[in-house]
């Protein structure tokens, strides 16, 4: 089979290789996605990994979106698209990673992920040469021919099971004299879920007296007290009304006999001296005056204040 038309096979061919619930999906030569199956994905941030001088050796590759970052079974040698590194694929022009002098499989041990993608390319040119990507979880991209002159092709993977990804072996056929792989990409959110959400708290309001969740109307501790008054008031109305009644009968036993002492006062009043029977007039006048407000009969117990 000709060269050229086994890459175009190897391109077209659809995410059918998995292993266990790992599913891997060839990206081919395409910018990289914002989502790989059922999950966001975030690529790592290239400031970090620009910054590295070119030709350094290094075994920690920075800007992982999630902690930790991702480490090399080997060190790998920075390089950039144009100075160091001849070509890539769909305009990329930024940081790469070499396998020089060790040759491959290289292990890639990543943050603990749901998806994860990769751009690989091959050093040398000529023909096409397979490229296989593994994950830990048993996933594998199998045999995938990839040509330097082409572009570098993607590999990514996501789980379908809530198992994690937790590194990646890339290996080559070793006449590609090794390989370059940069654009990395690792998720674990599922489409349209936030990362993650944060609870609510409950926050003061200005003025006291009221306590509010962010996202909902402040409650003013007031209206509590009101909405208590008022369950109390309707729960002792009839307490209150056994009470006046009692109030009632004490002042008619007390009216009955202030009438008593003064009929007796006129059937002793010769045995009193003038100054005694004022007294005793003076002080029935007065509770006959105070009666009728002390008195609750005949008003209404539903008015009866507290």
């Amino acid at each position: 089979m000709r060269p050229a038309l086994m890459l175009v096979l190897a391109v077209m061919l659809p995410a059918a290789r998995a292993g266990a619930s790992v599913v891997f999906v060839n990206l081919g030569t395409a910018t990289p996605p914002s989502t790989v199956g059922t999950f966001t994905v975030t690529p790592y941030d290239l400031v970090p990994q620009a910054a590295i001088p070119n030709m350094t050796n290094v075994s920690v590759i920075p800007g992982s979106p999630t902690l930790p970052d991702t480490t090399t079974s080997f060190p790998v040698q920075k390089r950039t698209v144009g100075d160091g590194w001849k070509s890539w694929s769909h305009g990329y022009d930024g940081p790469v990673f070499f396998t020089v002098p060790m040759v491959p499989p290289l292990t890639l041990t990543i943050a603990p992920a749901k998806a994860f993608y990769v751009y690989v390319e091959p050093v040398a040119f000529g023909q096409p040469f397979a490229v296989t990507v593994a994950t830990n979880s048993g996933g594998s991209s199998g045999p995938v021919f990839v040509d330097a002159a082409g572009g570098a092709s993607g590999f990514a993977f996501y789980t379908t099971a809530g198992e994690s990804i937790t590194s990646v072996t890339i290996d080559a056929d070793p006449n590609a004299q090794g390989f370059a792989f940069a654009e990395l990409g690792l998720g674990n959110y599922g489409l349209g879920t936030p990362s993650p959400t944060p609870t609510a708290t409950p926050v003061p309001i200005s003025g006291g007296g009221a306590c509010s969740v962010l996202g909902t109307a402040p409650t003013s501790t007031a209206w509590l007290a009101v909405f208590g008054g008022i369950a109390l008031w309707g729960l002792s109305r009839r307490a209150r009304a056994q009470y006046a009644s009692a109030i009632d009968a004490s002042l008619r036993r007390r009216e009955s006999a202030c009438s008593r002492s003064g009929r007796t006062l006129v059937r002793n009043a010769g045995e009193l001296g003038s100054a005694a029977r004022n007294r005793l007039a003076s002080a029935c006048r007065s509770f006959h005056a105070m009666a009728p407000f002390l008195s609750t009969s005949g008003r209404n117990s539903h008015n009866v204040s507290p």
